[in-house]
């Protein structure tokens, strides 16, 4: 019982993961705006590939580092390490479970980022997500600029 509270709560950050599919993107300009689409294009790409840990490196870094932190402690508590975890059982099962879930295909998924409005470190986007198997969606999301690149700003994904 206490492994399956523990798989739980690990599916429960997968899904939370998942749910920032909500919305990203790509388009052209200046560095600011290069280091928005890039930014985005890793989101999808890492989306594409269910790489669960390059997810959280798009988001901006102090949440990312947290979630980090709580999926290697749940890891840790199953003993397993993230290498392990990915050649799992419960891994295969999550991911199954997530892409059955789901009205689309998350491998298809495509972002494109328009009317990206820069404002010092802050910015926002407006994001067309494509997939396969359901309407496109456009919703503006927002950025944050750490250190000099560009992240998925967790606050607005709510996290």
């Amino acid at each position: 019982m206490k492994t399956m509270k523990k798989v739980s709560a690990l599916v429960l950050v997968l899904i939370m993961a998942m749910t920032v599919l909500a919305g990203c993107g790509g388009n052209s300009g200046s560095a600011d705006e290069q280091g928005i689409k890039d930014v985005t294009a890793k989101f999808q790409k890492c989306m594409n590939d269910m790489d669960i840990l390059g997810i959280y490196d798009c988001i901006e870094p102090e949440t990312g580092a947290q979630v980090k932190e709580q999926l290697e402690t749940s890891l840790e508590a199953l003993g397993m390490s993230m290498d392990d975890f990915k050649e799992s059982e419960y891994y295969t099962s999550i991911i199954e479970q997530f892409e059955s879930a789901m009205p689309f295909d998350i491998k298809t998924v495509k972002l494109e980022v328009s009317n990206i409005k820069i404002d010092g470190d802050k910015a926002t986007a407006d994001v067309l997500a494509k997939a396969d198997g359901v309407e496109d969606e456009t919703q503006s999301l927002s950025y944050v600029k750490v250190d000099g690149s560009w992240y998925i700003d967790s606050s607005a994904l709510g996290m």
